[in-house]
């Protein structure tokens, strides 16, 4: 591998809520042993050819074209080896996009409208784009095999950019929708988190069953499920809880909708309720 340049570069392509920024922010934290080592962009924010002064500074002759450098080289000078993340790709100007990724992933430099050059050949690059989602979600009659939606998929993310930034990226990672075991081991690894965050504040609580049922059961349905889900459990869960006693709760399904309750003490005083993540 040429060291001049990035380490790695890799696009991330599917539907939505399927972990894709997050899995960018791990590769962060394994290759850096530091979750804060990442430089993100959201792209649908460049979608105008005219924005890329956002990323370079102004071009010349145009006013604020004298000051030094714009937000993205200064942002890698400052961090010279982290993940660079672009976030949803497909949303970007494609000519300011194709531009970038071809001097990035081409000569591992970047150079802004001051004329400034950074060597960006100590960072990892992610792209992560919806492309493909349509495909790799099929599963009416006629469409194929997993095999085939996988196919059509990759075609459709080998459209989204030209050969020469394409065939300059290490590999290509397809990523379909969450299934309903993966999805229940999201929700466990949210709640396990929430156990922790109100055990620290002197809170215990129960999730029970039809709670997690409904939880999954609603976040199954949407197409950000695994992204909004960490929010609805913030907001049916942990919410409720502020402003009240510290002490055991429990969450229960109440007409149709999750409330909390204070949890009524079984046993000899002083036993404690078992927590979230234990249930």
């Amino acid at each position: 591998k040429d060291p001049k340049r990035p380490g790695g570069s890799f696009i991330f392509a599917g539907p939505t809520g399927v972990g894709k920024t997050e899995l960018a922010k791990a590769l962060a934290e394994f290759l850096f042993d530091d979750e804060d080592a990442l430089i993100q962009l959201d792209m649908s924010e460049f979608a105008e050819k005219h924005t890329v002064s956002r990323l370079f500074g102004a071009p010349p002759g145009y006013v604020g074209s004298t000051s030094r450098g714009g937000w993205l080289t200064t942002r890698i000078e400052a961090s010279p080896r982290a993940v660079l993340l672009f976030d949803e790709v497909d949303k970007a100007s494609p000519v300011l996009r194709d531009a970038l990724l071809l001097e990035l992933l081409g000569n591992g430099t970047l150079t802004d409208y001051s004329g400034r050059t950074v060597d960006a050949s100590g960072l990892h690059v992610v792209l992560t784009a919806n492309t493909g989602a349509e495909a790799l979600t099929r599963t009416a009659a006629g469409f194929g095999d997993g095999h085939d939606r996988r196919h059509n998929a990759e075609a459709q993310v080998r459209r989204l950019l030209p050969p020469e930034v394409f065939n300059r990226l290490d590999a290509l990672v397809l990523m379909a929708g969450l299934d309903r075991p993966r999805m229940a081991a999201v929700l466990g690894s949210v709640l396990a988190e929430l156990s922790q965050v109100v055990g620290a504040a002197g809170y215990e609580l129960e999730v029970g069953a039809r709670v997690r049922e409904r939880l999954l059961a609603e976040a199954l349905t949407r197409p950000d499920g695994a992204r909004r889900l960490q929010r609805t459990v913030e907001q049916s869960l942990a919410a409720p809880l502020l402003g009240r006693p510290a002490g055991s709760y429990r969450a229960v399904v109440h007409d149709g909708a999750i409330a909390v309750d204070p949890r009524i003490a079984v046993g000899p005083p002083g036993e404690r309720a078992a927590p979230a993540s234990s249930r």
